[in-house]
């Protein structure tokens, strides 16, 4: 329709949108589009049954030709004009050759056009474009002619000339011709599958025609046929005469079904349907001036027994109730905006609750955290929280309430007081918190709500995370520089479900760079307009898009991904992630003692170094089991670094001793500039193989790793730097 209204709209472009103008061209295509359908359909089963018909009856005719030369002695012609031609054995480009021809004229006697003269008559008692008679050379796959009727100059063919049989559409002819031609997929459909040895082409050569064969003879060489040639034009002008008979009948057809099935509508849709029209242009515009009145629709007399019938008292109805409507939405307007007043003070006291100072502990560098939660309502249910228990231990936990809106967020505040409270009493583990808090919410739940928690206490000086899972999501681990994995950690059951249900605690050894990252199931069942779940896969492969980012990096990038994902679908679960990356404790816990000293690369001095290591341990409450095992593990460096770093030379190592606080840990380092070489690339001896069959080497170091809780070495411009750790007890 033109961009203007009814109103606007002109007599001559009223009829021309009207719905009976638009449903008198929709019946005409309609019944047209069928009409042409079926004259497809019809033509191509008149085509079909056309070509079978041409096709048996090529076949049919070469079987009278097939007896008459049996009957008489064309076959003697045959074998004059084969004897020739294998006397000459032609090659493949002589075959129209005139003087290769002119061999053949001695055949040509009087019983050679007796015979030719009777296939002519055959053929044009049966209506046949040509009749000849031929021989498929098996040795060479040509056709060779021996007597043609055809009285045709462009087509006929002198005895002795042959066509090459090369293509496959020229190997597929030639098998119809003996084997039958393969029926079609309608005949098939039809119960007509009897195969019948004719074939249709339209060749350059001899035009537009079908061709039935029988076979009359065959030997070693030869297979002898009789070939009979229907002209195809006749097929074109009869189906020519069908579609113009045909495509006027579904003209004028098309035309009346048109005119009679529109003035039926417009009796029973059209002029109902006008006037329930008129009927709602006077509602509406007694509703712009205020008048409330109920007889526009009352006055209708429509009876049409069907839905528009329906429509019309529907519309009365709806005429008598509008006003009540009216005052009704006015009221719950009223109300929708006092309960919006509500829950924006509802999600700023939830909003309240939850900490959103980032960074959350400036002063500590062992870590560094980020979080984030996006309520799918004006409230939600999902909540995250992080605080210090003391210097030395961080809590982290991340819940899923049942449910969303108000109840929710109730929900969510009780729970994550009760949890907060109780983890910084500091004496529970987080299995022994979430049971406690199980407990006491089981004891008051009526509404049988249920909330899923993970809660994690990390030991900032040791990175020693212990955690316990109330039914939540598995958490995501990154390992230093590689990538985030699922870690697939012990489930309890969610909180609030059973009194007296048992968690497990379990640990998580973060290293240096680590990063944790946990989340609530809003983010892997966000779906986008193709109802899929973004799911973990994807959420993996998220966290990983980017190496090395930051927590706010990590979670940015995620919801980043979640939205780009769900393309516009709108989001039904609360979203909720945190994320926590480990720094080295070690370099912000405070020295206890440190002392350094260099030697030359003599063994005979090991016992000063044995002295400065013993003199700093002797400082701690280290264990003759623990000093013993530093003692053991330097002595093999060093002694190492004597034999090899050097030689045939020496040189210098630096022996350097660091302990620290919280825990106490003894560091080892020995310093030589050395050729580089890292003790540590060596693979580990098979210990339980017999001493005879071992390879020699890696005993020594392979002892060191077994005694020290690391080792680590690094290479520092021209120097090997090989660290032994131990935590001393």
């Amino acid at each position: 329709m033109p961009k203007k209204s009814v109103r606007e709209m002109k007599p001559f472009e009223l009829n021309h949108y009207s719905l009976s103008g638009r449903m008198f061209r929709l019946v005409i295509i309609l019944v047209a589009v069928i009409g042409i359908a079926a004259a497809t359909f019809g033509f191509y089963l008149y085509n079909n049954s056309v070509m079978r018909e041409f096709r048996r009856q090529s076949w049919n005719i070469s079987r009278t030709v097939r007896y008459y030369i049996m009957q008489n002695d064309v076959q003697s012609v045959a074998r004059k004009v084969l004897d020739i031609y294998e006397s000459i054995d032609p090659s493949d480009d002589v075959k129209s050759n005139n003087t290769y021809l002119a061999q053949f004229a001695s055949v040509k006697d009087d019983k050679f056009e007796s015979y030719k003269s009777s296939m002519l008559n055959i053929a044009e008692g049966n209506g046949a474009y040509a009749i000849y008679y031929g021989a498929i050379d098996k040795y060479t796959n040509r056709s060779v002619y021996l007597l043609d009727s055809d009285k045709h100059e462009g087509t006929y063919r002198e005895p002795g000339y042959f066509d090459l049989i090369r293509t496959d559409t020229e190997i597929d002819e030639f098998y119809a011709y003996v084997h039958g031609s393969v029926p079609t997929k309608t005949d098939v459909a039809l119960g007509l599958d009897e195969s019948i040895p004719a074939y249709i082409s339209n060749d350059p050569e001899y035009g537009y025609m079908c061709t039935g064969a029988s076979v009359v003879n065959e030997d070693d060489r030869y297979i002898y046929m009789a070939f009979v040639d229907l002209d195809m034009n006749k097929v074109i002008h009869g189906n020519r005469i069908f579609m113009m008979q045909y495509l006027a009948l579904l003209a004028l057809t098309t035309l009346l079904v048109a005119f009679l099935i529109t003035r039926r509508l417009d009796k029973t849709v059209i002029k109902p349907i006008n006037q329930l029209t008129e009927a709602a242009d006077g509602y509406s515009k007694d509703r712009q001036n205020n008048q409330f009145g109920t007889t526009h629709f009352d006055k209708l007399d429509i009876r049409t027994g069907d839905e528009i019938e329906n429509l019309s008292l529907t519309m009365k109805d709806m005429e008598a109730d509008i006003g009540e409507y009216i005052q009704d939405l006015t009221k719950a307007t009223a109300e929708k905006q006092r309960i919006n007043t509500e829950l924006d003070v509802a999600r700023e006291i939830q909003s309240g609750m939850i900490p959103h100072t980032f960074p959350a502990f400036p002063d500590r560098l062992e870590f560094g955290m980020y979080a984030s939660m996006e309520p799918a309502r004006e409230v939600g249910g999902d909540f995250y929280d992080y605080f210090l228990i003391d210097d030395n231990h961080l809590a982290l936990m991340i819940a899923d309430v049942t449910g969303k809106g108000v109840p929710a967020a109730l929900f969510m505040m009780s729970s994550k007081t009760m949890l907060e409270t109780t983890a910084l009493k500091g004496s529970l583990s987080p299995a022994a918190i979430l049971k406690q808090v199980n407990d006491e919410i089981c004891k008051n739940n009526p509404t049988n709500m249920f909330v899923t928690v993970w809660l994690g206490i990390l030991e900032i000086s040791t990175g020693i995370m212990t955690c316990a899972n109330g039914g939540h999501e598995y958490p995501a681990i990154r390992r230093g520089g590689g990538a985030f994995e699922i870690f697939k950690d012990p489930h309890g059951t969610m909180l609030g479900c059973f009194e007296d249900s048992e968690f497990t605690d379990y640990e998580i050894n973060l290293e240096p760079g680590d990063t944790i990252f946990q989340y609530t199931d809003g983010a892997t069942d966000t779906v986008n307009n193709d109802e899929e779940f973004f799911g973990m896969d994807r959420l993996v492969e998220a966290l990983n898009k980017v190496p090395d980012n930051s927590p706010q990096e990590i979670i940015n990038e995620i919801r980043y991904s979640l939205d780009e994902f769900a393309d516009g679908a709108p989001r039904f679960d609360d979203l909720t992630m945190i994320c926590l990356q480990y720094f080295e404790a070690k370099e912000f816990r405070a020295l206890f003692y440190q002392d350094e000293m260099t030697v030359e690369a003599d063994y005979k001095n090991w016992e000063k170094v044995r002295n400065v290591i013993e003199k700093n341990l002797s400082k701690t409450d280290c264990t003759l089991r623990d000093f013993n095992k530093i003692i053991i593990s330097a002595e093999e460096i060093f002694t190492n670094i004597c034999k090899f770093a050097y030689t045939p030379e020496t040189g210098k190592v630096t022996v350097r001793i660091s302990i620290y606080k919280h825990p106490m840990t003894a560091y080892i380092s020995l310093i030589d500039g050395g050729v580089p070489f890292n003790p540590l690339d060596k693979p580990d001896p098979d210990v339980t193989l017999p001493a005879e069959d071992r390879i020699i080497g890696g005993l020594g170091i392979f002892l060191v790793k077994k005694l020290m809780d690391n080792v680590t070495y690094r290479r520092i411009g021209d120097m090997n730097e090989l660290t032994l750790e131990k935590r001393i007890n």
